[in-house]
């Protein structure tokens, strides 16, 4: 056998174990790629057609083929709980990831020392982000009762008035935000798994530099800490924008509490249209995917990645 031969066997083997190698791989991906096709891509599919159709979940009816109708009846002014639900749940958004990220982030840099005993520390912040969020709904009611509540009886020992939390309108999307900060438990260990991985070196340079404990703060932490708020900022705002269960549970007067994929829910369960609640899932789809988009488009500018040089 010749050295032209030899290559070709050889090229040969090579192509055929590729080969075996990609049939193993696909059977052992075998099992998600069948669960999220028949449970994620399938009713996502099904659910864009649907936005496009007229269907009453309690009728025995196949869909009637409408168009883009539903998309118009959102947008053209007719639907007001529509723009009232998009409205509370941005500023929701507006309001609750700032917030939690600073108070992530102020916990994990406070428990991120090495002191005895802080552990016991960490897990109690941390417990609450694993609790199932209908609990977290029924304490919260309990604590934001007008007569008997916690945070009421506080606010009377400190001689200040009580406030009817759930029950007058401008109280009830701030108790939202207050509630959404009870699970800032989770971030907060990521941050603090990221100041754990910080170099010293890079504080001790600063420190020969003459950086004070701010400087350092700010030159130091916060770039290597970018892209874990980075990561922190984009599941938030996709969090942020899905409240339901706390809402459903929680309630509130008037619409306050009325946040969009809560609408959703009434639109199909409630008033059986569930066509036209396809269309407000896919509308919120793609509002939240533009606003990701563009804090993505932005991360350059704040968020530091290691090895990159930036461009001015």
């Amino acid at each position: 056998m010749n050295t032209g031969e030899k290559r070709r066997d050889l090229a040969g083997t090579i192509r055929r174990m590729f080969r075996w190698e990609w049939v193993e791989a696909y059977v052992f991906i075998s099992p998600w790629l069948v669960g999220f096709t028949v449970f994620v891509l399938g009713p996502m599919l099904f659910s864009l057609y649907l936005s496009f159709t007229r269907y009453d979940p309690r009728s025995v009816d196949l869909p009637a083929w409408v168009g883009l109708d539903n998309y118009r009846y959102a947008f053209d002014n007719v639907d007001e709980k529509f723009y009232r639900s998009l409205v509370t749940t941005g500023v929701y958004a507006a309001v609750s990831i700032p917030l939690g990220l600073v108070a992530s982030l102020a916990l994990a840099l406070l428990l991120a020392r090495d002191l005895q005993g802080i552990g016991i520390f960490r897990t109690i912040f941390y417990l609450p982000a694993v609790l199932p969020t209908i609990a977290v709904g029924m304490v919260f009611i309990w604590l934001f009762n007008t007569e008997f509540g916690l945070v009421n009886f506080v606010l009377q020992q400190l001689h200040l008035p009580a406030v009817d939390w759930l029950g007058d309108p401008r109280s009830v999307l701030p108790s939202y935000v207050i509630v959404s900060l009870w699970s800032v438990g989770g971030n907060m260990m990521v941050l603090i798994a990221a100041i754990k991985g910080i170099p010293r070196a890079l504080y001790e340079a600063a420190i020969i530099d003459g950086a004070g404990t701010w400087q350092r703060f700010r030159h130091v932490t916060l770039p290597q800490l970018s892209f874990v708020l980075f990561f922190n900022l984009v599941t938030g705002i996709i969090g942020a924008f899905q409240v339901f269960d706390i809402a459903y549970v929680m309630g509130g007067t008037g619409d306050r509490n009325l946040f969009y994929v809560l609408y959703v829910y009434q639109a199909a369960w409630s008033r059986h249209k569930m066509g036209y609640a396809c269309a407000l899932a896919w509308v919120l789809f793609g509002i939240v995917l533009a606003i990701s988009s563009l804090v993505m488009k932005s991360s350059p500018l704040w968020v530091y990645y290691e090895g990159e040089k930036r461009t001015s």
